[in-house]
């Protein structure tokens, strides 16, 4: 095994030891926390508005600049340069990038809904349910730091008139699901707030969402879930009328949003685990994965899992930092006791998302020639080539060429914000007198190799074209292209949720001759709009 970038130690700084947490505020203590300052203090001050501003600003600045330095520690132990331009400003991105995560937190739905009610005649007397379908949502999950995204369908039926603004359901939404969060807890808190504030007849709010690992959707799953595909999840919560379900108007609402075979059970077998946030029992439940789960829960991260055993200390380090991070954070310090987040819980997130980055920071210790070398020894290879559900592979003749093609799941860390981007990489290698003599894993291992490091998709694409190049030097062309959706569009300020990134880079033969390259897009769009 090559191990590249080894650090001479984990850290060992005594801010970082497990345990030695005191002097420090944690999410969901205790309801009896001390305050950010003292008001008597205040009272008696008689600096001037002006310093006392000056002041803040220097504490949020201090707040700030330790939180990019803990960051920077971090990136450290995955085995970084921090002084590398791309790596340079990511601790301040990072930094950008959680605060917007948890912006949630400095709002309430109240606010958010201000004086937007209204009392409309026509529903005044009339059984008439308001839907607000498909705002689309991105969260952090409580038990994981990783993110979950998706849809909130929110229905209400109105008592005597009385609506809220339709825009003002996607503001709550918001403010719930920037904060950390699970999918059901989510649910509860939007049909509490709308509850409370509108005073509906009956709520019905249905949540989809989406994980990026199959381990962390079974831990969430309960009985109000429906069953099928394990990485996406759908959790109901109902409020009033709607809690009949033999009600009208729940069948109605249920049918209207493509749920009407849905069955609801209000028990929910997840709730222990929940308060707890025990996440080291996690397991897949064998059921077949989606594209998306392959994405970053591969055949070689199984495979090599028993080669990171080495970074055990490092990931204790890489713990404690984020969960310094999360703690010191400003609105997680001071969070009271009825928060979803508590310090145990926190404490097993940021274990989940340690192991987490190690994992998808584990190209770099292994060579490829290494890889290549597992991949050949490997007894099950030519089985799981006809099986893998994930990956298209296939050889064919075109006309006089011979050519080789993989399409496949691809999922990798964006090296500016330290947010997941995910997608399809389609392979193309050109033979012209001879058959391309390379199988579908060894294509996978080298998009494995490099997607398993903090990347930029543009260079992800190119490293793949320039491995092809140099271990296969009897292939006379190579077509490398991806689509990607990237996490930073979603969870910051753009929102743009269906965005994607087209990135593709040829060699040899596909470089010179435009109708084979054209060819190969040609076969690319086939294949992702099948």
């Amino acid at each position: 095994m090559d191990v590249a970038g080894e650090e001479k130690s984990a850290m060992a700084c005594p801010c970082c030891q497990p345990g030695d947490l005191s002097g420090q505020n944690f999410a969901g203590i205790g309801r009896n926390q001390a305050p950010l300052y003292d008001e008597e203090i205040l009272e008696e001050d008689s600096s001037s508005a002006d310093e006392q501003i000056t002041c803040l600003s220097l504490e949020v600045a201090q707040q700030q600049a330790q939180c990019e330095d803990l960051f920077r520690q971090v990136l450290k132990c995955l085995g970084e340069d921090t002084r590398r331009e791309g790596i340079l400003k990511t601790p301040s991105r990072y930094r950008k990038a959680l605060a917007q995560m948890l912006s949630g937190y400095a709002k309430t739905a109240q606010n958010v809904l201000g004086d937007a009610i209204f009392n409309e005649e026509t529903l005044a007397g009339n059984r008439q349910t308001v839907c607000v379908g498909n705002i689309e949502f991105y969260s952090t999950d409580a038990h994981t730091l990783m993110p979950f995204f998706g849809e909130v369908h929110i229905c209400y039926l109105p008592d005597e008139g009385k609506v809220a603004g339709l825009s003002k359901f996607a503001r709550i939404t918001e403010v719930f699901s920037k904060r950390l969060q699970t999918p059901k807890n989510l649910a509860r808190d939007i049909a509490s707030s709308i509850e409370t504030l509108v005073s509906p007849v009956g709520v019905l709010v249905v949540i989809k969402c989406v994980y990026l690992n199959n381990a962390i959707c079974a831990m969430h799953k309960s009985g109000s879930g429906i069953p099928g595909d394990d990485v996406v999840m759908t959790e109901v919560e109902q409020r009033g009328l709607f809690l009949d379900q033999k009600c009208k108007e729940t069948r109605e609402m249920l049918g209207l949003i493509g749920l009407s075979d849905l069955t609801t059970d209000c028990s929910s077998k997840g709730e222990e685990r929940e308060r707890n946030g025990n996440t080291n029992d996690m397991k897949s439940s064998g059921s077949p994965s989606t594209s998306l789960a392959h994405c970053f829960d591969g055949y070689f991260d199984e495979l090599l899992s028993t080669g990171r055993q080495f970074n055990t200390e490092r990931e204790n380090t890489i713990k404690n930092l984020i969960f310094q991070i999360y703690t010191q954070a400003p609105y997680l310090a001071h969070l009271n006791g009825s928060s979803v987040v508590s310090r145990d819980m926190l404490w097993n997130a940021s274990s989940f998302y340690a192991n987490w980055l190690l994992k998808m920071t584990s190209g770099s210790f292994f060579s490829l020639e290494h890889l290549m070398q597992v991949v050949r020894s490997d007894q099950q290879q030519h089985a799981y080539d006809d099986g893998d559900d994930s990956s298209m592979f296939r050889k064919y003749r075109n006309n006089s060429y011979y050519v080789c093609e993989l399409y496949s799941s691809v999922g990798s860390i964006c090296e500016h914000h330290i947010l997941p981007f995910f997608g399809k990489v389609y392979i193309s290698l050109l033979g012209k007198k001879r058959e391309v003599d390379v199988t579908m894993r060894e294509l996978q291992a080298i998009t494995w190799k490099y997607s398993r490091q903090l990347q930029l998709q543009e260079r992800l694409v190119s490293q793949i074209a320039d491995a092809l190049e140099k271990h296969f030097p009897s292939i006379d062309g190579v077509f490398v292209c991806m689509s990607g959706y990237h996490h930073c569009m979603r969870a910051r300020g753009a929102e743009k949720t269906s965005a994607k990134t087209l990135s593709f880079v040829t060699r040899g033969f596909y470089q010179e001759d435009e109708f084979a390259s054209m060819e190969c897009i040609k076969r690319f769009r086939s294949m992702a709009d099948s």
